[in-house]
């Protein structure tokens, strides 16, 4: 994977926002986002704290890979808004980073972030935290292009009739990324349906034979609900393992409509 961080294209990296990542005091760069940020994003393996690649290193943990108390943590991510601050025509990307779990994981890290500047994006969950105005991001794995057909958005309608009053949120948006018939079924649906509709690219130039993990990462950064349309009497595919496991280690909620079946959800 270093050597697929050296034949990276420079010049359109650069044309990326700066990714965010949690590290260690250790160094030991283990983490999913301390691992993109290496491989994809060109940060140096020793970094701790600070820039280094097209990534800055913010710690979360101590030596011994325990997570900081929440007032270090404060002063390693106002080191980091001062940063971006200082550098304010450079957009960052700042990944979910803390290995907390729990309720208030995201409630407390989007709390440190409130004053971040405007060139820092933050994670949907974070950020629907910090604004009860945004939409509902639905990211819709639907690797069989179900969407494309009516009767399928008319089950996409009925179960949004029924959730979307228990999110609290006035508005979905819909959120695709992987094979071109899904993207095209999900916006098919999402014309059906008066729905926004946020396409996550994968960018093959720059990150190589990483920009397929590159893009669903950034689609579960930026989503804030995951709905799997797919036939769970089937055995899993890589695709649906890795998207399903990637979005609950990143806390987001999972639905699952089944092929099989007419229940809406499980």
């Amino acid at each position: 994977m270093a050597e697929a961080a050296v034949a990276m294209d420079g010049a359109g990296l650069a044309q990326e926002a700066v990714y965010v990542y949690g590290s260690d005091l250790a160094g030991a760069q283990q983490g999913e986002s301390a691992s993109l940020a290496v491989h994809a994003f060109g940060a140096s393996p020793a970094q701790v704290s600070g820039p280094s690649g097209h990534a800055y290193a913010l710690p979360c943990a101590n030596s011994a890979g325990e997570p900081f108390a929440a007032d270090v943590l404060k002063n390693y991510v106002q080191t980091f808004v001062t940063y971006a601050r200082a550098h304010e025509r450079t957009p960052f990307h700042v990944s979910r980073l803390t290995r907390e779990t729990g309720p208030g994981a995201d409630p407390r890290m989007a709390g440190l972030f409130a004053g971040a500047p405007a060139n820092c994006q933050l994670p949907g969950l974070w950020s629907g935290i910090l604004d009860a105005r945004q939409p509902t991001r639905l990211l819709i794995f639907d690797p069989g292009a179900r969407l494309a057909e009516a009767a399928w958005q008319q089950r996409l309608q009925r179960y949004l009739a029924l959730n979307q009053p228990l999110w609290g949120s006035a508005s979905v948006e819909l959120v695709s990324v992987g094979l071109a018939r899904t993207l095209v079924a999900n916006d098919a649906a999402a014309r059906k349906l008066g729905l926004g509709h946020r396409v996550i690219g994968a960018n093959e130039k720059v990150f190589g034979r990483l920009a397929t993990g590159v893009a669903e990462h950034k689609a579960i950064w930026y989503a804030t609900r995951l709905l799997c349309i797919v036939d769970f009497d089937q055995t899993a595919q890589p695709q649906q393992v890795r998207m399903m496991g990637a979005a609950t280690r990143n806390g987001l909620p999972i639905d699952q409509l089944d092929t099989a079946d007419s229940n809406e959800t499980r």
